[in-house]
């Protein structure tokens, strides 16, 4: 299995950016904007492909967005594993993309 550093290697390679809005529309991931409590800044929907981003949240939507990146192209190459191990292989995800 694929580690998040190789995906994202993948990834900027297929769509040719490390922008994640541009990353997001080429690959045609749905991104939808709402306000809560910011007790998460963002959420991706597996069964409907679409990530939500919150305007409340404390850090810029961009990063925000890369780090829900990462989960989907996770998910779409095949990853399993438990729920902490996603989020150690997403972060490397969002390292690889903004290095």
């Amino acid at each position: 299995m694929k580690t998040g550093a190789q995906i994202a290697q993948k990834v900027q390679a297929q769509y040719q950016t490390a922008d994640p809005v541009l990353l997001a529309q080429k690959a045609g991931v749905k991104v939808h904007y709402a306000a809560w409590d910011p007790c998460t800044w963002g959420e991706y929907d597996a069964h409907t492909q679409v990530i939500t981003l919150n305007t409340n949240a404390p850090i810029l939507l961009a990063e925000v967005l890369l780090h829900e990146l990462g989960h989907y192209f996770l998910r779409l190459n095949g990853f399993v594993g438990s729920r902490a191990e996603e989020e150690m292989e997403v972060l490397g995800f969002v390292g690889e993309v903004m290095r």
